[in-house]
Formats: C-alpha cells, structure tokens, sequence
C-alpha cells in the first residue's frame, strides 16, 4: 500500500463514498473489517513514512564551489540556495515570481501556502548568497517566474523538474547519482530546521520561518538533535558513562 499521510486517506475514501452515493451503490467502506483495516493503516502510518533526507550547509558550499557555467545549471543552483533560505516547499518555490522579491529588505514572498491558502504574503528570508544568485538568474531570465526552463516560460515548473533541479544541484557538488536520487525537493526544508536547532533557534522561530501552522512538525524534524539535550544525555556526561 503506497505510504499516504492519515488525512490523505481520509479525503480519498470520503471522494469513493461520495461517488457510490452519487452511483446509488451500496457502500461496502463502512463495513466493520474494512474500517477496522484502515484504522489499523492510520494508527502506523508514522512508522512507515520515512522523513525527507536533510540537505545541510556542506551540500550547499559544495554546490557553490561547484559553482555554474550555463542558465541551467545557475537556476539549480539558486533553486538550491532559495529552498535553504526559506523553507520553501516545492510548490511554492515554482509559484515565485520576480513580482515576489523585496530586494531592499532581503525577503521574498509565498503568497500561497499549504499553511495559508488566503493569499495573504509570508515573507521570507534571503541571504547574500541567495540574492547575488537571484540577480545573475534575473539578469538571464525570460520569464516571469523566477525559475523557468531556459527558453522562458511563463508557466510554473512542474515538481518533477524541480526535483530534477536538486538532484542535478546535488550531482555537480560532487554526489553520485545514485547518493543524489535520495534527496528531495523537501530536502533543504528538513535541512534549513536541523541546522537552526542545532545553533540553539528554538522551535517557535523555525516553525516562523518555515510557516508551519504548529510545532509538531518541526518537533518531529528535529527530534534527534533535541534528544543531545535530554536528561539521559546530561546523565551520561555528568557520569562518565
């Protein structure tokens, strides 16, 4: 059974017993061993479902040693760095348009995300590297979208171009294909959390940063680093063990 989250289920079977009423067919989800399987499915979902492989700073200088020689390869290479900077998801990140940047005050802005579907702007952070990448991509960009094919559509990029962005990004820093094809597009995501933690930011910055609406999610990233800070840990050190 593929690995779906718990609220992924639910809206697909509530979209089949739509359609069997619809249909004037009985519906055989509600019989008792069918919703005791999907309730046992739901409870161990968390076990199944393996967490983004983190994409930390040394894949990033990495990238940037690598540096870039065509519009290709420089759009990688920023989709990299801007994904780092802003926690981006990968469907926010090909929705940005050069409209979004705010290149006085260093920010960009998600007008939709999965957080907030309002339309109201959530900005985000760019740093130096970011921004010196976003204006040699500008200076070379046919599109309105910030990252576009080379020929300039003006259409967003689909997430399997943007996966391929990063697993290229990753190549080019010195990856084999087959270490780079673990990565994702939600890599940076899981990475820009773990390395907050791990200088001290505590769990309501990150979740800021990355606009998740609680901390659970961020809890769950950074799960491992905050266990360096339990009292076994402590207990261990103060006893030599």
């Amino acid at each position: 059974m593929p690995k779906y989250k718990s609220s992924t289920i639910k809206r697909k079977l509530n979209i089949i017993r739509v359609m069997l009423d619809v249909m004037d067919v009985p519906d055989p989800l509600g019989k008792r061993a069918f919703k005791e399987y999907v309730r046992h499915r739901i409870s161990n979902k968390q076990d199944s479902i393996n967490q983004a492989e983190p994409i930390m700073l040394h894949h990033l200088q990495a990238a940037l040693d690598a540096g870039w020689d065509d519009y290709i390869s420089l759009r990688n290479l920023t989709i990299l760095n801007v994904g780092f900077d802003t926690l981006g998801r990968a469907s926010e990140l090909a929705r940005l348009k050069w409209r979004d940047i705010d290149w006085t005050y260093k920010a960009i802005s998600f007008r939709y995300t999965k957080g907030d579907k309002s339309g109201e702007d959530d900005w985000r952070h760019l740093s130096g590297t970011s921004l010196k990448l976003l204006t040699s991509l500008k200076n070379r960009s046919q599109s309105i979208f910030v990252f576009s094919t080379e020929s300039g559509s003006n259409s967003p990029l689909h997430y399997n171009t943007l996966w391929r962005a990063y697993k290229k990004a990753l190549e080019r820093a010195g990856l084999s294909k087959e270490e780079a094809a673990r990565y994702s597009a939600h890599g940076t995501r899981v990475g820009t959390a773990l390395e907050m933690r791990s200088r001290g930011i505590d769990t309501a910055a990150i979740q800021q940063a990355g606009g998740w609406k609680s901390p659970s999610m961020v809890l769950r990233y950074t799960k491992r680093i905050d266990l360096q800070h339990s009292g076994a840990v402590r207990l261990s050190k103060e006893t030599s063990r």
